[in-house]
């Protein structure tokens, strides 16, 4: 199947698959660096708490930001809203290079959030217009792919950067320059939304595509509240126990992203086998073995085989949300849809600190991620029930 759709080109796919992956460096770029970082404002009060908010506060303006920017980008245009956003996140990236407190190196990052969030909206939605049914498929596995695959780079770079200063990670946010030109000069607007090739995706309609959107954003959220734990706290787990490096620390979190880019390649060889609901039970059975492993493990190369699970686990359920939703959506609403998603995806991680922080309290940080992977089994097992009951007679059957 050729990589491009009825109006979408090689070079486009690759610009946005690009830009997707810049998304995923809002967080990955600084998550070895955090224990350094906290240890350099050891007193500023509750420095505990801040520094990994330094990791997810763009989590939270790109939640409160991302439902606008579906509104802009379906009323204003794709194209001019990812062109500016990126500018927004070389500026609000490189920022905590030079400033000097922790409040300051905050407020940077609230700037990225709101960059990041136009950014994810414009690219996915402009991937969801310009291809449609199997490149559509196979660009959303490449999205994920390139997000993983980018995540695994970030981490490993600002995990190499980390052990020099901690402040030297700020500097791979310069790197979104290098797609701006490309942007200006390959991205167009895609067709009217009257014309976005209704005859080849059989949308739902009404309120099962509701039920879909309310699904796909439950199971984002649950995904990455899950899966954030890794950039959160893998790092203080694996010092607490095994004295590892922040190298070690960003070499075995860029491990997850690499399991999550592989089998995010193969989401189309995939759905042409397995529904979403089969796909999303695999999904989360691999999440939930992954995080037993790291709850369980005692040795790096046993923690290593872990994020293998995990990150397989994510790449099948974040692109088999999407794919969902946007087939499911109109073009007209496919920017607030998508939108929607992006909320759903940040506003996971940034509660995962929180969440993680108070079981690590009462229990122990080995004790978040058994809790974590106790949840992806229900998960699955939900949906395996759901597809049990389905197929018993007189069950309407439903992809």
């Amino acid at each position: 199947m050729s990589a491009e759709g009825p109006n979408g080109t090689r070079v486009q796919a690759v610009i946005l698959l690009f830009a997707s992956s810049l998304t995923i460096m809002s967080g990955a770029a600084l998550a070895a660096a955090l224990p350094a970082l906290q240890d350099h404002f050891s007193d500023v009060a509750n420095v505990e708490i801040l520094s990994r908010l330094v990791l997810t506060v763009p989590a939270l303006f790109i939640v409160a930001t991302s439902p606008l920017a579906g509104f802009i980008v379906d009323r204003w245009g794709r194209k001019r809203i990812l062109l500016l956003t990126t500018a927004l996140f070389c500026v609000g990236g490189t920022s905590g290079f030079f400033v000097d407190t922790l409040i300051d190196i905050l407020i940077s990052r609230a700037v990225l959030g709101i960059a990041v969030a136009g950014i994810m909206t414009a690219s996915t939605t402009l991937i969801a217009d310009y291809f449609t049914g199997e490149s559509r498929n196979r660009l959303m596995g490449m999205q994920a792919a390139w997000m993983g695959l980018g995540g695994m780079v970030y981490v490993a770079a600002g995990g190499l950067l980390s052990d020099l200063n901690w402040r030297a990670p700020f500097l791979i946010y310069a790197s979104a320059m290098i797609v701006i030109p490309f942007m200006i000069a390959a991205i167009h607007e895609p067709l009217a939304a009257s014309s976005h090739h209704g005859s080849v995706d059989s949308s739902p309609t009404g309120r099962l595509a509701l039920s879909i959107a309310a699904a796909a954003y439950g199971l984002t959220f649950a995904n990455m509240l899950a899966f954030f734990l890794i950039p959160v706290q893998l790092a203080f787990h694996l010092r607490d126990l095994l004295g590892a490096s922040a190298t070690e620390s960003g070499l075995a979190i860029a491990f997850a992203n690499l399991a999550n880019g592989f089998i995010a390649v193969a989401y189309q060889r995939i759905k042409r086998r397995l529904s979403y609901e089969s796909i999303f039970v695999v999904g989360f059975l691999l999440m939930g073995a992954g995080f037993a492993m790291i709850y369980a493990a005692a040795t790096y190369s046993a923690v290593l085989l872990a994020m293998a699970f995990c990150g397989t686990g994510t790449g099948l359920i974040l692109p088999n949300a999407a794919v969902w939703l946007v087939t499911s959506m109109p073009a007209s609403v496919r920017g607030r849809a998508v939108g929607g998603l992006t909320t759903s995806f940040f506003l996971g991680q940034f509660f995962s600190p929180f969440a993680s922080q108070l079981v690590n309290e009462r229990f122990g940080l080995d004790a978040a991620f058994g809790f974590a992977g106790l949840a992806m089994v229900l998960i699955a097992l939900v949906f395996t029930v759901r597809a049990i009951v389905r197929r018993l007679p007189g069950a309407a059957s439903r992809d």
